[in-house]
């Protein structure tokens, strides 16, 4: 008889603590084909996959993984609609996943069908009804970038290419962005091309050194300035070209352009008596061409770099020692002279804490 209860104790807590396990959102154990094709042979239930795609280094991650997902409303919609699995990016899986569905950031959730297309993908974290909402939007199919990229070829207005740049850049899809803002923006009346919906998308182009997007900027910039503003205009190119400058450097360009490269160059040297770094890049892009290493090295003065402020000083140095040839002795001896500055520093601000500490007993 005593027997008999422990046991029916044992099934009550067992129960019990299956109850509380599946108040959240319930994650299959296996890989994601695994999944895919057991909601494949699903007769009765979801047939939505739901992918957590996360690293264990990610903080919102963590936050989705330990405060939202085990809440009972969120599992409660999750659960119904679909058959859920985490999946750690830095591992053999996942790193094939990241790789074809392009994952750039984290967390990323993508909603995919049974046979693994994706429907649409979420970014982030959020508090428990707002990823609810978020995830009811995104399965609705008429949200995704697919459709409102096929609402936009079948009527290329404005606003429909708005609406897909936006969905795009809502997924984190920032190759698909980058490539259809090139690819629409020519086709735009100057009105729209530069307006305040259009300049998110010319800005987050003119920062990436692979667009050429900074190309048709700069030959009808005076244009531009007058819709966009001169000194807006300069400062998103400035830091377009520099970034163009230095991938040019460093080679980390595949077939570069030398024309854009003196164009950079030029267009930041008319800016240098108003940016801190310009002069650098100018001064650096002509010993480049010339071959003159060696007179490079020699602007890795650690009292003039550490004379800018510190964002500056990060762009210069990273620039210049990024230099594809720079002697690797070279690089060293700025670090060391950089640590050895860094050092003296600390010792005059313990000096000054001590006098002062002297002086005020």
């Amino acid at each position: 008889m005593k027997k008999l209860s422990v046991l029916f104790l044992c099934l009550i807590v067992s129960f019990s603590l299956r109850g509380q396990e599946t108040k959240g959102v319930v994650f299959d154990h296996g890989t994601l084909s695994e999944i895919l094709l057991k909601a494949q042979k699903i007769k009765k239930g979801p047939k939505m996959v739901f992918v957590d795609c996360f690293t264990t280094w990610c903080g919102p991650c963590k936050y989705m993984s330990n405060t939202i997902f085990p809440m009972e409303n969120v599992g409660k919609y999750i659960n119904a609609n679909f058959l859920c699995v985490k999946i750690d990016m830095e591992q053999p899986e996942g790193k094939e996943i990241a790789e074809k569905y392009k994952i750039r950031a984290y967390p990323t959730f993508l909603l995919l069908d049974v046979d693994g297309n994706e429907i649409n993908r979420l970014l982030g974290s959020s508090e428990a009804e707002e990823f609810i909402e978020r995830v009811k939007k995104a399965v609705d199919p008429g949200n995704s970038p697919k459709a409102r990229k096929n609402i936009y070829d079948s009527n290329k207005t404005f606003e429909n290419a708005i609406s897909y740049l936006t969905a795009l850049e809502e997924t984190y899809m920032t190759d698909d962005l980058q490539k259809f803002t090139e690819e629409v923006l020519p086709t735009l009346p100057l009105e729209e091309k530069y307006s305040d919906k259009m300049w998110p998308y010319i800005a987050l182009s003119l920062n990436d050194p692979k667009s050429s997007i900074i190309d048709l900027i700069m030959n009808e910039k005076l244009i531009a300035d007058q819709y966009v503003g001169k000194e807006r205009l300069d400062k998103v190119i400035c830091k377009g070209a520099k970034k163009y400058i230095g991938y040019y450097l460093s080679e980390r360009i595949q077939n570069p352009d030398n024309e854009k490269f003196v164009k950079c160059t030029q267009y930041l040297q008319l800016l240098a008596n108003r940016d801190a770094t310009a002069e650098y890049f100018v001064k650096v892009s002509k010993l480049y061409t010339e071959n003159k290493i060696d007179e490079i090295t020699s602007l890795l003065n650690v009292e003039d770099l550490m004379s800018l402020s510190a964002q500056d000083e990060n762009i210069v140095e990273d620039m210049i020692l990024s230099i594809k040839g720079l002697p690797m002795e070279k690089r060293l001896g700025y670090l060391k002279a950089k640590a050895e500055f860094y050092n003296k520093q600390c010792e005059l601000a313990k000096a000054s804490i001590e006098r002062y500490s002297k002086n005020n007993n």
